[in-house]
């Protein structure tokens, strides 16, 4: 999954002063030493031959796994900008969700941000976005001709797509070890098949984050993902029968009585609520706090 750390940000700096060679320096929240940056590659045009300083002037959020991004960041430069077009509130974000539970329209306006992207030898992709920074941008000392803009577009595609191929290996690789589903499973089966599944979630999320919701990126995603793949007769064959057996276990497990609990249990293993629900004793309390709270939040505003 990538490194998506703005939140994190206190201060930084981005030198695409040198032609093919992108430095940095960001300090974050809860480190001592900033990250150092030595990219290749360059900057979007508006920050290409630019020496860019930013500042966060939010409060920060420390990142849970900041102690995993290494210290030097070597890498390729993904895209390097602090003109990415996003819609902004004109209003406080309480304000604008208040409006938007009342199905209203919150007032916005289409600002510019700032888009900082490299793909880490040690960390894969790592994100900085936000249209809050204090930006402060020199004198460009050189810049991008259209033949040298379009090369650094097609070597950052280059470098997503070998992010992204990653992701897809990693995916195979727990898959090799897996079991046909008819064989006993026993825990080290099922531990490789939910790395597996955590993968396809991390490349899904990737992709989407790439491409966005629209429905000509749903098609992209689904080539990436190989859900547009064309199944053989007998695997369509497979496959209904794998769907008709679900339903008819849903279908008997509706009609299935549930199993008396144990009466020596209860109060252990089991309670029965006020609507005559069986339920775990700690899933029933923290039912009843997760309700509390949120009634007390509904009530507050």
């Amino acid at each position: 999954m990538a490194f998506r750390i703005h939140d994190s940000v206190l201060r930084g700096e981005i030198d695409n002063r040198v032609k093919g060679i992108v430095r940095g320096k960001i300090w974050l929240e809860g480190r001592a030493e900033p990250l150092t940056l030595e990219l290749t590659g360059n900057a979007h045009p508006d920050l290409a031959g630019c020496l860019l300083t930013f500042t966060n002037p939010l409060d920060r959020i420390p990142h849970p796994h900041l102690e995993l991004l290494a210290p030097l960041q070597c890498g390729a430069a993904g895209d390097i900008t602090a003109a990415r077009k996003v819609r902004v509130f004109d209003i406080s974000f309480e304000e604008a969700y208040a409006m938007l539970k009342r199905q209203e329209k919150p007032p916005e306006h289409l600002a510019n941000s700032l888009y900082l992207e490299w793909f880490s030898e040690t960390n894969g992709l790592v994100v900085i976005e936000s249209a809050d920074y204090e930006l402060t941008i020199s004198a460009p000392q050189w810049q991008l001709a259209p033949e040298e803009n379009e090369q650094r577009a097609r070597d950052v595609a280059g470098a997503m797509d070998d992010f992204i191929a990653r992701l897809t290996n990693a995916i195979e690789q727990h898959k090799r070890g897996r079991k046909d589903p008819e064989e006993p499973w026993d825990e080290h089966d099922y531990e490789r098949f939910l790395k597996e599944s955590d993968a396809r979630t991390e490349k899904y999320m990737e992709l989407l984050d790439k491409y966005g919701d629209s429905d000509e990126a749903e098609a992209k995603i689904s080539i990436e993902m190989g859900w547009n793949r064309e199944l053989t007769e007998e695997e369509a064959e497979e496959e209904r029968e794998r769907i008709e057996e679900i339903n008819r276990a849903c279908e008997e497990a509706l009609h299935e009585p549930p199993p008396e609990p144990e009466p020596h249990r209860e109060g252990i293993d089991w309670i029965r609520t006020v609507e005559d629900n069986l339920r775990h004793p700690l899933q029933h309390r923290c039912f009843e706090s997760a309700m509390k709270f949120w009634h007390e939040a509904e009530t507050l505003g």
